[in-house]
């Protein structure tokens, strides 16, 4: 009996990797706090070098071409490792060119069965190829890609970390491409795509750990909704991340703007089009297409990011070390000062004096 249910359980476990295409543990980093900008006079921040990527259309101009799209993308992910950058960002469904956005517009060229196929597994060897290469740049990863999962494929997003681990995915949870196909669509693709979703929409928005502290991903229209990127944050994210194919609008811009400022995390943004890095509620910097199709321009933005501990005591005490030090310096400086004002001599203040050697 004891066997059985041995067997039993190691069955369970199974069917469940199985049938995620591929399971992966969330890994846990450890920050040395000494990492933190704590300077006197200084907010407690991690500074962060980021690059916002955008691969120009499609990468390729041909949707499915998912090869040719991945090369393209490696080879932008190493310039912004020459620029710098520890995080690089890239766009929704870079890997694919998106199809899914051909089927939202109405575009029935890349029917259901098509679609399906286009999608890859998360332990694809072009998942593996982005895996090996973060390890070789020794830089985060992020980008979209269509992951297939069993019968279904949803819009997702993924963390390589530094030593190309997983670190954490998100499925998108909103938006007009996560809508069922129509019936005399699903019957062109005489039963080859088993669902009847196009991207399956999320279930769930959940912080993961990286190097930089927990991160949280949105996909395009999610961040139209201020509580999804709150739903992150309050599970820990301290910076957020978002990959779309949305518009050049300067209302969507603003949507970005407004997740960074109420909740008090910088946003990296990579957009077709136009990419923004948002950090202490500012606009940092934008890159935006002056001139013919937008998504045609190849965007590689980056700048810096400063990313807030989480509340803790011992980030609370280095907080506080900082702020009197600043003091400790300020008051030196300003008696210094009065000092040379009065042509020199010694503080008469006991008060001044305590303060002076605090």
């Amino acid at each position: 009996m004891k066997t059985q249910k041995m067997l039993l359980n190691f069955l369970i476990v199974f069917w469940v990797i199985v049938s995620n295409g591929c399971s992966f543990e969330p890994k846990s980093y450890s920050i040395n706090p000494e990492m933190y900008d704590t300077r006197p006079g200084h907010s407690m921040a991690l500074e962060v070098k980021v690059a916002a990527i955008s691969l120009g259309t499609y990468g390729s101009g041909t949707k499915n071409d998912l090869q040719k799209n991945a090369d393209k993308l490696e080879s932008l992910f190493r310039e912004a490792k020459k620029q710098g950058a520890q995080l690089a960002v890239a766009q929704e469904g870079a890997i694919d060119g998106y199809i899914g956005h051909s089927i939202f517009l109405w575009d029935y060229t890349n029917p259901p069965h098509v679609f399906y196929e286009t999608a890859i597994y998360i332990d694809d060897p072009i998942i593996k190829q982005f895996r090996n290469l973060a390890e070789e740049l020794d830089m985060c990863l992020v980008f979209g890609f269509a992951e297939k999962i069993d019968n279904d494929v949803y819009n997702t997003a993924i963390f390589i970390d530094n030593k190309g681990e997983i670190a954490g995915k998100y499925h998108k949870m909103q938006g007009g491409d996560l809508v069922r196909a129509p019936e005399h669509v699903l019957e062109k693709s005489k039963g080859k795509y088993p669902s009847k979703w196009y991207y399956h929409p999320g279930t769930e928005n959940r912080a993961f750990d990286t190097p930089f502290g927990r991160c949280g991903m949105l996909i395009c229209n999610d961040g139209w909704n201020p509580a999804l990127a709150r739903i992150a944050v309050l599970d820990g994210a301290r910076y957020l991340l978002m990959c779309a194919k949305g518009g050049l609008a300067e209302s969507y811009t603003a949507a970005a703007v407004a997740r960074a400022r109420e909740n008090g995390v910088p946003v990296v943004k990579a957009n077709y089009g136009i990419c923004e890095i948002i950090s202490e509620g500012e606009m940092v910097a934008m890159q935006k297409a002056t001139s013919g199709d937008a998504s045609s321009a190849e965007i590689m933005l980056v700048d810096t990011i400063a990313i807030s501990p989480l509340p803790s005591r011992e980030n609370r005490d280095a907080q506080e070390r900082a702020f009197l030090e600043g003091r400790r310096q300020g008051i030196n400086w300003s008696w210094r000062k009065y000092e040379r004002h009065l042509g020199g001599g010694t503080p008469k203040d006991p008060h001044k004096v305590i303060i002076l050697e605090e």
